[in-house]
């Protein structure tokens, strides 16, 4: 049994298995990550990497003769799958006793697949309905990402769209199935509660197919769109009888840590003290809830909030958010105190959730790359974050050649330049020039 650090083993088949015990635990988490989704599509494939998720399902319950289900329930066992932009996640949690049974299932993703038609036929309906009932097309998000992602994969949807879940048969599926489930296309990672002979028979159960490697080694690297980092203060509006606004940022993520773009988005988005909720909610009461996101790749990304308002106070909004943006860039109070507890104080406190510690740990040391060894790494790169670096942070980032604004409203009540004029603030009066 591994102590409190992360373990690789390799299995014969050369996949990596990474591990990180708390055997304090009365539970394990068991994933499979895959670097697959729309960044790796093309516009006729996109949508793939989701459909294929989805098909995985009804290829383990076929092999499990439709008992699949059943044999989950009888167990305690909870099978879920995640597609994102980037990675494809498939987890298995439950009690400890039962980690043999979850290895198992989940290494039966590697079986060849061989369902009927009409399967796949009904799993498409699925899709369709799930993508219906989303309604992404219509969204500001959606219009939002061909601005900023124009040009490129990322401008498309997980999900894809119908004509092209009406072409991916069997074959198509089976050749993702080849390109995905390569070698040194995924790895497993393990945390929570198993023994030492558990984990030895997950590397037995991957040993059994025999595993190829991809000639295209795919490394979280976004392709870059013509104007990224030339916005100029791109304004665009797509007509609506509500009023909707979202500000996106053009980021270049690989001059920032993993700490310094996490403390910078909290001090910025998370808790009732950050400082949008506090200038945009609380202090005007312009609206309730708002939306952030932050997009990341290794060498670029994107950060942007969205929030619905009156269409009185829609100008006097925007204005409060720029505000709010130009405030980073003079200094800080003393925000880091009150968004470094979850990292600092409470970083153990990781340990206590296997399915939310392995979904963190992949993603920040597999996906993105930071390579923290254990919890107390990672609490010292936290700690070492300083306010002039979230300054400087801000200086680089708040600037209209990185500024894309979208409007979901009736054309005729938003003025493209007078928020132009607005946002020309951020560039005033920077302490940088």
């Amino acid at each position: 049994m591994s102590d409190f650090s992360e373990q690789m083993l390799m299995t014969g088949n050369h996949v990596p298995v990474y591990s990180y015990a708390n055997p304090h635990l009365h539970s394990f988490c068991l994933c499979l990550y895959l670097r697959a989704g729309s960044l790796y599509e093309t516009d006729e494939k996109n949508g793939i990497s989701h459909f294929f998720e989805h098909i995985v399902f009804k290829n383990i319950n076929h092999k499990y003769h439709g008992e699949l289900y059943r044999i989950l329930d009888r167990l305690g066992l909870e099978f879920n799958g995640c597609t994102y932009k980037e990675f494809m996640q498939f987890v298995i949690t439950g009690a400890t006793d039962h980690f043999n049974e979850a290895a198992e299932i989940l290494t039966a993703i590697f079986e060849p697949f061989v369902l009927p038609s009409a399967d796949i036929a009904t799993e498409r309906r699925r899709v369709k309905s799930e993508l219906r009932e989303a309604d992404e097309f219509t969204s500001l998000d959606y219009f939002t990402q061909q601005i900023v992602w124009e040009g490129t994969s990322l401008r498309n949807t997980i999900g894809g769209t119908y004509s092209n879940l009406d072409r991916i048969g069997i074959r198509a599926l089976r050749q993702a199935s080849e390109e995905l489930l390569t070698a040194n296309n995924i790895f497993f990672y393990v945390t929570g509660s198993y023994s030492d002979d558990q984990l030895s028979h997950l590397i037995t159960c991957v040993e059994r197919y025999p595993l190829k490697n991809s000639r295209m080694v795919r490394e979280n690297m976004a392709p870059v769109p013509n104007r990224f980092f030339k916005r100029n203060c791109t304004v665009a509006i797509k007509n609506s009888e509500y009023h909707y606004v979202r500000f996106s940022f053009d980021v270049d993520t690989s001059r920032y840590s993993e700490a310094e773009n996490s403390l910078f988005y909290d001090i910025l988005f998370e808790g009732e003290s950050c400082r949008i909720h506090q200038e945009l909610s609380e202090q005007t009461g312009f609206v309730y809830s708002f939306a952030p996101q932050y997009e990341r790749y290794n060498n670029l990304g994107n950060l942007s909030v969205y929030y619905e308002v009156r269409p009185a106070d829609l100008y006097a909004s925007v204005e409060k958010v720029v505000d709010v943006f130009c405030s980073m860039k003079h200094g800080l109070k003393d925000e880091l105190l009150y968004v470094l507890p979850p990292y600092v104080d409470n970083a153990m406190l990781l340990l206590d959730d296997a399915e939310e510690f392995n979904w963190n740990r992949a993603y920040e040391c597999h996906i993105l790359s930071e390579k923290y060894r254990d919890i107390e790494e990672r609490k010292r790169a936290y700690e070492a974050v300083t306010i002039q670096r979230i300054m400087e942070m801000a200086c680089e980032i708040f600037r209209t050649d990185n500024l894309v604004v979208t409007f979901k409203a009736p054309k005729n009540r938003v003025d493209p330049e007078k928020i132009r004029e607005i946002c020309s603030r951020l560039d005033r009066n920077d302490p940088m020039t």
